[in-house]
């Protein structure tokens, strides 16, 4: 019974996505927020007549909000009771880009949809006017940029990879220069060469470097209630055969926080609490990267590419609170915060890209990453009688080692048969310590091995595709508690997982 009247409550919101010469636009981005706070619930995009369905779960008010590139975002807040809603075609209005007192319109970027694959041409097209690589992501079809990160429509976080080699940092992601991106591919629905627990891929595709050298620098200050500043050069140098990059990046951030809290509760007395803090967070982020790749010949390319990253990080914050009871003060008490660390992570790939013949590639990918976090905080809380200080000290460090290898190879356009093996190793260890032993102390180690085989078998023609495949999964993992023998676990599990995909795309 309680099942049934759940999905009675649902609501099915439908509309159409209208432009001002009454086509339809078709891969509009369509996302609900919740409201009055804007978080992100769900989102979905047109289809090639215009229309969407969006299921909502929770009455209530929410924000719609749909975009499209070379369109201005509509924006309507909507509430939701029970029953279904379908909303009155909304029209897009069309933005233009001004240049030298000239008005024009630029080129749409092209999305097309093959074996299941969303691809989003970013080169000559609007797409490759933007700024950043998170304001060209945030454009593609069903995916958001929620807060800061990067999301697919129900299929929450991505694994994204550049040219080939999987991404380990974002940040590497943020730093690619938009004019030198070719296209993007969004996958949905990954098939069996992907790691089980990966709901959705992106995969960016860059531009061939012209032969020279070429320097870029960059500089910019913020102001707030501090000034924040980054300065950044990259160095890129092509030769024939050979393809080097440096780059580096600081990036200094200050600022000057502020917070006022009341809170009341009643019970038998109105007790009201109330918190003035002062924050004062400063940053100072390090990052260098270095690739060189070589061409052998035409069909043989081999490279790798070194990231480090090294960050300081502090914030000192004082907080005056005071307690009342019924309208007259009871408590003062003054928290001081200092919060500091370092973080360093340093990143190693390797790759090896190979055409043997007209009919079969293959891909080698390795990676070493070593990720270390040094914490430390001193807490001093004050009243009028008593003086407590409490100290905490953290360290992590981990240390991954992975590789993969994949060989497709197509014995005819409609037909393509992917097979290769994958491996990884993670070793992670920590402590931490408080001062007085608040939860006591913790010291730890954990390993992780896991390692799989897979293959895949593409079929296509003009309006149909059909993709399937099997991956085997051996994934073995222990976590040794070193201050409590009872709380250590180990695992271990062999899978195999099935995948089978049938697209249709009808282009007429």
């Amino acid at each position: 019974m309680f099942l049934f009247s759940s999905i009675e409550a649902q609501t099915v919101l439908n509309g159409l996505i209208m432009d001002n010469k009454n086509e339809p636009v078709e891969f509009a981005n369509i996302v609900f927020f919740s409201m009055p706070d804007t978080v992100f619930v769900t989102g979905t995009t047109s289809l090639k007549d215009g229309s969407f369905g969006l299921t909502i779960h929770t009455p209530g008010s929410y924000l719609l909000q749909i975009s499209f590139i070379g369109y201005k975002k509509h924006h309507q807040e909507i509430t939701i009771r029970e029953g279904n809603i379908t909303l009155p075609a909304i029209i897009l209005e069309e933005e233009s880009q001004a240049l030298n007192e000239i008005t024009i319109t630029a080129s749409r970027p092209v999305f097309n949809i093959k074996n299941g694959i969303l691809t989003t041409e970013v080169e000559n097209t609007l797409l490759s006017r933007e700024h950043s690589m998170d304001d060209v992501l945030a454009q593609i079809p069903g995916i958001i940029n929620n807060r800061g990160t990067l999301e697919v429509f129900g299929s929450g976080q991505p694994v994204v990879y550049i040219n080939n080699r999987k991404v380990q940092n974002m940040n590497e992601v943020s730093q690619l220069d938009v004019k030198n991106i070719r296209n993007i591919e969004l996958i949905t629905n990954p098939g069996a060469r992907y790691d089980a627990g990966v709901n959705a891929v992106i995969r960016i595709y860059t531009l061939e470097k012209e032969e020279g050298i070429a320097v870029k620098v960059n500089s910019a200050l913020r102001q707030s209630e501090k000034a924040s500043h980054y300065e950044n050069i990259q160095i890129d140098y092509k030769k024939q055969k050979l393809n080097t990059s440096v780059y580096y990046n600081l990036f200094g951030y200050k600022n000057k926080s502020f917070q006022y809290l009341i809170k009341d509760i009643q019970t038998d007395t109105l007790w009201q609490y109330v918190t003035d803090r002062t924050s004062y967070p400063f940053q100072k982020f390090h990052t260098f990267r270095m690739n060189v790749d070589y061409e052998f010949s035409p069909n043989h390319i081999v490279g790798m590419q070194l990231n480090e990253e090294y960050s300081n990080v502090d914030d000192n914050s004082r907080e005056v609170n005071t307690v009342n009871a019924n309208q007259k003060r009871y408590l003062d008490f003054f928290v001081t915060s200092d919060y500091g660390g370092t973080i360093h992570n340093s990143q190693l790939n390797a790759f090896h890209n190979a055409r043997w013949n007209e009919h079969l590639t293959s891909e080698l990918n390795a990676d070493y990453v070593f990720y270390k976090n040094t914490l430390k905080q001193d807490v001093k809380e004050e009243t009028e009688n008593n003086e407590l200080l409490t100290q905490m000290n953290s360290l992590s460090r981990y240390t991954i080692y992975a590789a993969r290898y994949a060989a497709n190879y197509h014995p005819s356009e409609k037909h393509a048969i992917i097979a290769g093996a994958d491996v990884s190793r993670i070793n992670g260890e920590g402590d931490m310590t408080t001062e007085p032993a608040l939860v006591g102390y913790l010291n730890y180690k954990s390993k992780e091995t896991k390692w799989a085989v897979f293959t895949e078998y593409n079929w296509t023609n003009t309006k149909l595709s059909l993709n399937t495949g099997l991956r085997y999964e051996v994934l073995s993992s222990m976590y040794d508690d070193l201050t409590s023998v009872e709380d250590n676990v180990k695992k271990k599990y062999h899978n195999i997982f099935p995948s089978f995909k049938i697209s249709y795309s009808d282009k007429g």
